[in-house]
């Protein structure tokens, strides 16, 4: 023992070290811990993000003509201002809910449920 405290490795006293260092370990250690929990995260995503840009990659390598024509039809679809869909079933029967009633929209959604209820069941 003598000769381990005469190196430095070991020492009696207790407090030694007292005062040194962060008072707050506990937050200190929440906050570091919340941070590698964060950093782990955003590596997950990135990971998802570069498998998918790989397997994107792989695919167009594999079918160029496929690809190729993907890009074209989307160039073409951006010309033209692309499909717009219709609204849903749902918000055409609110409409025309609104309108044979002569409510307000905002009551027609409550009140058009049992009506679209019967019609689903229909399909």
């Amino acid at each position: 023992m003598a000769i381990l405290e005469q190196a430095g490795v070991i020492s009696k006293i207790d407090n030694e070290f007292k005062g040194a260092g962060n008072k707050s370990g506990k937050i200190s250690r929440i906050k570091k811990a919340k941070k590698w929990r964060d950093f782990a995260v955003d590596s997950g995503y990135d990971g998802v993000d570069l498998a998918r840009y790989g397997y994107e990659n792989f695919k167009e390598a594999t079918n160029p003509i496929q690809a190729e024509a993907k890009k074209a039809a989307k160039g073409i679809s951006k010309m033209f201002g692309g499909a717009k869909r219709g609204p849903s079933m749902w918000i055409a029967l609110v409409k025309k809910f609104s309108e044979q009633n002569n409510i307000p929209y905002k009551e027609a959604l409550k009140a058009a449920g049992p009506s679209y209820k019967a019609l689903k069941a229909k399909m």
